[in-house]
């Protein structure tokens, strides 16, 4: 199967500035991952910066908070780490706070 993406509204706060971008779930990543200019600019605040290691285990530092994410009809709180331009990634935490999995025969996410 190749990649799965999905419509992600991100935003700072419930009532804040919001936008709607495409993502590509992979779900053996922990956080999800949005360019770090677009949380600025929504006003997501950083809580810390942190190190992670990429898939090389290349050690890289990015910054890390909370934004409010709207998937599936709902809107929740979830983590977010501060990340390159063009890095739109739905991770695991996310999938689970939103009780989603993705469904490998489908090639959609379904309901836990």
């Amino acid at each position: 199967m190749g990649l799965f993406q999905v419509e992600v509204t991100i935003g700072s706060t419930t009532r804040g500035p919001a936008e709607r971008v495409t993502a590509t779930v992979i779900p053996e990543t922990t956080y999800s991952m949005f360019p770090a200019s677009l949380l600025r600019r929504l006003g997501v605040e950083v809580w810390e910066y942190n190190r992670w290691f990429d898939i090389d285990g290349v050690e890289a530092r990015y910054d890390f908070g909370n934004a409010h994410l709207t998937m599936d009809g709902r809107k929740l709180p979830c983590a977010v780490i501060f990340g390159p331009e063009g890095h739109y990634v739905v991770g695991a935490t996310t999938l689970q706070s939103f009780d989603l999995r993705l469904d490998s025969a489908s090639g959609s996410l379904v309901r836990r």
